[in-house]
Parts: structure tokens; C-alpha cells; sequence
């Protein structure tokens, strides 16, 4: 589905990412925060209403079973399924995960290094459908 395209879209972009799909919520998994911990954030990709905490249903769970503060929500509530475009920027939290890492005609990919030999046009590096 699209949380699955959207980690290896990121994947294939550099980034560290990965997913997992809980099927029962009641009892949790056991070894769910071991998985926890070797992540720097956890982003709770949920179609619910943010509630009064800001946080979906499941996010409220978590955060209240595991006392983990960097878990985080990214909830819809449009009744549409979620699009990978959207699991993205919900997930990089307003720098657009496409901005960033596809770049628009005209532009170019500049790395710290910036010699021009280093900078890559646009064309090399957009892949096929994309943008």
C-alpha cells in the first residue's frame, strides 16, 4: 500500500525509514519497543481525528503504553486513502519530502560539495513518472 511505496521512495532516496504494520492493538505486541529504540522518531501514520491531545487513536495508545515521547501522529481525516506524496511530507513535517529531494525543472541537486562536476541536472536525476 502506500505507507510501503512511501519507505522505499524514501529508501531509495537516502533516507532511514522503515515501517511496521500492527494488526492487534489489544494486547500489543510484545518487543514493540525494542523496535522503538532504534528509532529517533515515530510517526503514526493513522486515518483518525487528531483528538484534544493532537494525536490519532492508535499514537494515544502507544504513547501512553510505551511513555515515548517521540512518537509522533500524522492523521487524516478526508475519508481517502492516504497517497504517497502525502505520507511523505506528513512524515518530513513541512519540508516536502519532494521538494527536497526531487527537484522541479530548472532546478539542480547541490550536495555540500558544490563543484559543478558534483551538481546533477535535473534529468539524471528524476525518476521516470515522478514530479
Amino acid at each position: 500500500g502506500p505507507v510501503h511505496d512511501a519507505v522505499k521512495q524514501a529508501r531509495d532516496h537516502g533516507e532511514k525509514v522503515g515501517a511496521i504494520h500492527l494488526r492487534h492493538i489489544h494486547p500489543l505486541p510484545n518487543g514493540i519497543e525494542n523496535i522503538f529504540a532504534k528509532f529517533k522518531r515515530i510517526v503514526v501514520v493513522e486515518m483518525n481525528d487528531q483528538g484534544v491531545y493532537g494525536f490519532g487513536q492508535l499514537a494515544i495508545i502507544l504513547r501512553a503504553r510505551y511513555c515515548e515521547p517521540k512518537i509522533e501522529s500524522f492523521t487524516k481525516t478526508d475519508g481517502l486513502t492516504f497517497r504517497v506524496k502525502e505520507i511523505l511530507d506528513g512524515v518530513f513535517k513541512g519540508r516536502s519530502f519532494a521538494a527536497r529531494k526531487i527537484p522541479r525543472d530548472g532546478a539542480a541537486i547541490v550536495h555540500a560539495d558544490t563543484a559543478p562536476e558534483s551538481v546533477k541536472s535535473v534529468r539524471e536525476v528524476v525518476p521516470q513518472g515522478v514530479g
